[in-house]
């Protein structure tokens, strides 16, 4: 993962400097390949850089120095559309996924294919919370007090809109009965509990679950029943 000797001066592009997008980016026209869905060549038969084989990272990476687009909150075209990158998919987060920033997708409640497998990473099945949220310290942007374009604008996911809780906020919800204050058939069983009249009409101060009874069910007085 060795990167340009521009990139690893942190020299961006001429049109990256100038913030230039080409004319098309500006028409939002897509590129013929990217019109048609067609990869290019190296991509399309999985073929990583040598670099990118061998696993070596920039000595920015290896620092854990972000480029200057990522120190600013801004992602990439292809991260805002919801596009992730081919280590992504294959399962291998970022450092800043790693560090619990989630990406885009996540924000809007578009869960990874891990989890949506329920596949929850080592850190989340041993409930450790990344050092960042442990010592409570947000992003730089959000310790600038910058929200994305919809927090700013106060849009909430439609789920959020509709006030629908996630499946398990809705499991976690109590049953109808205990809603309405009524006991299990169990707790029921296990109280005493006073009648006026049994279910035969013979007047009772306690039911027939060997409690003490004015009559019993057969009518004759009896200080306990059968």
């Amino acid at each position: 993962m060795t990167q340009s000797e521009d990139t690893r001066r942190g020299k961006q592009s001429e049109d990256t400097r100038r913030g230039i997008q080409s004319e098309d980016t500006r028409r939002g026209i897509q590129s013929e390949d990217t019109r048609r869905g067609i990869q290019s060549e190296d991509t399309r038969r999985g073929i990583q850089s040598e670099d990118t084989r061998r696993g070596i990272q920039s000595e920015d990476t290896r620092r854990g120095i972000q480029s200057e687009d990522t120190r600013q909150g801004i992602q990439s075209e292809d991260t805002r559309q919801g596009i992730q990158s081919e280590n992504t998919r294959r399962c291998i987060q970022s450092e800043d996924t790693r560090q619990g920033i989630q990406s885009e997708d996540t924000r809007q409640g578009i869960q990874s294919e891990n989890t949506r497998r329920c596949i929850q990473s080592e850190d989340t099945r041993q409930g450790i919370q990344s050092e960042d949220t442990r010592q409570g310290i947000q992003s730089e942007n959000t310790r600038r007090g910058k929200q994305s374009e919809d927090t700013r604008q106060g849009i909430q996911s439609e789920g959020t809109r509709r006030g629908i809780q996630s499946e398990d906020t809705r499991r976690c919800k109590e049953s109808d009965d205990t809603r309405r204050g009524i006991q299990s058939e169990e707790s029921m069983r296990g109280h005493i509990y006073k009648a006026r009249y049994t279910k035969r009409g013979h007047k009772a101060m306690y039911t027939k679950r060997g409690h003490k009874a004015w009559y019993t069910m057969r009518g004759h007085k009896a200080r306990y029943t059968k």
